[in-house]
């Protein structure tokens, strides 16, 4: 293969689906052609936002506490800084031992296909959450008040021959994987006949404008006011509390996104009532979550005082 090859297959022929071709001509191309796969990995694994959190969650909370008992570390704006004096002089020393430690830790605690729940699974584990943001057995969902973490859980086990593909991975707590071990090859995820029962999983992908991957974007089929659009996300969830923060993120961006889309189609829009129902008490009649963006213009209604919390009428005034 020739130079100019190389280059015409980066600029043109690269398909990006993926990270991965990109990350291997990259790191051959700094290391005079070739590439340990380890470090493509370490350096696929930093680029996947997902995995990235669930290691600063970890961080907050174990070795926080014991650090700073020891007075060795604390933490201050999301940064670890030693609180321990120390010899300059020994920094090299100190490392070493540190990584020495390390490697003591590692050849005692191999890395089974098992325990790679609690380590990030790259990609796929970033999909599933995206998919499942909660344990799909008792419902618990991390929170940076409490302490629960998510695992990758086999459904049949790979000690008894389970792939580790998406189709054999669900997500639970790490106490009802923990309880549940290898004994059963219960499937907790929702069946296809709820997705295919669901108006917006049905439907969503027809009408949606191409604005996320997250999240589908259309206009109401019974909308309050002209211009009344959904924010819908992809996977089947029936509760706004079941989104996990990178699609809390998404929803953020996009309804800036619409609300300004909105004002440059009909300039006449002066205002917006923006949120969820959650719950049938609460007005929800598809139970798939989805947010509501609801143009408002000035003489809509003789008084508008009090917004959303005309939910209750008797309320709205105040």
């Amino acid at each position: 293969m020739k130079p100019q090859d190389l280059k015409e297959f980066i600029e043109s022929r690269m398909k990006m689906s993926g990270p991965y071709q990109a990350l291997v001509i990259l790191h051959c191309l700094q290391n005079d052609g070739r590439a340990r796969l380890e470090t493509i990995a370490k350096d696929l694994a930093s680029r996947d936002q997902d995995s990235v959190e669930y290691y600063i969650g970890r961080l907050k909370r174990y070795p926080r506490e014991v650090l700073k008992a020891h007075g060795i570390a604390s933490i201050a704006n999301d940064e670890y800084f030693l609180d321990a004096s120390w010899d300059r002089n020994a920094t090299k020393s100190l490392i070493a031992i540190c990584e020495q430690k390390l490697t003591e830790w590692a050849q005692k605690n191999p890395q089974s296909v098992e325990d790679r729940g609690n380590s990030g699974w790259g990609l796929l584990r970033f999909n599933l959450l995206r998919k499942f943001p909660k344990c799909l057995l008792c419902g618990a969902k991390p929170t940076p008040e409490n302490d629960v973490e998510l695992d990758i859980d086999h459904i049949r086990p790979s000690s008894k021959g389970g792939p580790d593909t998406e189709e054999n991975l669900q997500v639970l707590c790490a106490a009802c994987n923990r309880a549940k071990q290898n004994l059963s090859q219960d499937d907790f995820r929702p069946t296809q006949a709820a997705r295919d029962e669901c108006v917006f999983c049905s439907s969503g992908s027809e009408r949606t404008t191409n604005l996320s991957k997250l999240f589908w974007v259309f206009l109401d089929k019974y909308p309050v006011t002209t211009l009344h659009t959904l924010i819908v996300p992809r996977s089947h969830l029936v509760s706004p509390t079941e989104m996990g923060p990178s699609q809390w993120a998404e929803l953020g961006r996009l309804t800036g996104i619409v609300k300004q889309n909105i004002q440059l189609e009909d300039p006449s829009v002066t205002g917006f009532n923006l949120g969820f129902n959650d719950g049938l008490d609460s007005g929800q009649t598809v139970m798939h979550a989805h947010f509501h963006i609801i143009p408002r213009r000035s003489g809509d209604i003789l008084d508008p005082r009090g917004g959303i919390r005309g939910v209750i009428p008797e309320r709205q005034k105040y």
